[in-house]
C-alpha cells in the first residue's frame, strides 16, 4: 500500500488551529476463488485508489508563566 498525504494548517481563531488533510492511497488486491450466494468468483485482482478529505481542530497549548 502506498499513501500520499498532504496537510495544511491554518488558524481558525487565535486559540484554535485547523489542519486540512487530503490523502490518496493505492492498493493492489488479489482475490482467491470462492462461491457465494449462487455466484462463482474466479481469481481476480484489482487496483484500488482511495481518497480521503477531512479537517480537524488542534488547540494551541496555553502559554505558561515562568
Amino acid at each position: 500500500m502506498q499513501a500520499f498525504p498532504a496537510e495544511k494548517p491554518f488558524a481558525a481563531t487565535e486559540a484554535v488551529k485547523v489542519t486540512a488533510h487530503l490523502g490518496l492511497r493505492y492498493k493492489h488486491v488479489t482475490v482467491d476463488d470462492f462461491n457465494a450466494g449462487g455466484f462463482s468468483y474466479r481469481n481476480e485482482s484489482a487496483n484500488l485508489f482511495e481518497q480521503n478529505v477531512c479537517a480537524f481542530p488542534r488547540r494551541r497549548p496555553a502559554s505558561r508563566a515562568d
